[in-house]
């Protein structure tokens, strides 16, 4: 009952049958045969996809994790975070005495091709040195990978020494979602 004392009256959601309902696309949205492909050419993945990609090729590093790191560590943006010693999409340290030469000789880190493949070279190196174990190389990729390395011979979960202590879980699960997208999603030139 309303509060004037009338009973209310609700509508009733109306049923139809599977696959009655009409195929509209939402804006932003189109049909292509029977799947829907998703337009955000303002992705993050859209805005790098050319030197996200190359270095996926280069590495053997997909470019869903690829993604899931710039997202994680700087959520597309070039910047300097981290208390200024975060570089650039992927966020390169630069307490690490062998980025650090790294970043002086390629403008702090912030030129997106560069440190993508940068990015994508460490996780490489951390992938081969735990072993193909990828949660342990991301959070290698955050925590460094002596830290990383004295969990794992204790058996403790990487993560522990991470932001958050789920960096390697989170990268995988944003992983996920990316591989999605990026199967789905038309980046417009």
């Amino acid at each position: 009952m309303g509060t004037s004392g009338q009973a209310e009256t609700r509508r009733q959601p109306q049923l139809v049958p599977m696959g009655a309902q009409k195929r509209r696309a939402l804006p932003g949205y189109t049909f292509t045969n029977t799947a829907v492909r998703r337009e955000r050419s303002d992705s993050i993945y859209c805005r790098y996809r050319v030197d996200i990609d190359s270095a996926s090729r280069e590495t053997g590093i997909s470019s869903a994790i690829i993604t899931a790191v710039i997202e994680r560590e700087s959520n597309g943006r070039n910047i300097i975070g981290d208390s200024g010693h975060g570089h650039g999409l992927m966020q390169i340290d630069d307490r690490t005495p062998a980025y650090r030469k790294w970043l002086e000789r390629h403008q702090r880190g912030l030129d997106p091709r560069t440190n993508i493949e940068k990015g994508a070279l460490i996780l490489q190196e951390n992938v081969r040195r735990f072993g193909n174990d990828m949660k342990s190389a991301l959070a290698a990729f955050n925590a460094g990978p002596a830290r990383v390395a004295l969990l794992v011979r204790q058996r403790i979960d990487p993560d522990f020494a991470t932001t958050g202590k789920n960096y390697g879980k989170d990268i995988l699960n944003r992983a996920m979602k990316w591989r999605d997208e990026i199967d789905n999603v038309s980046c417009s030139e």
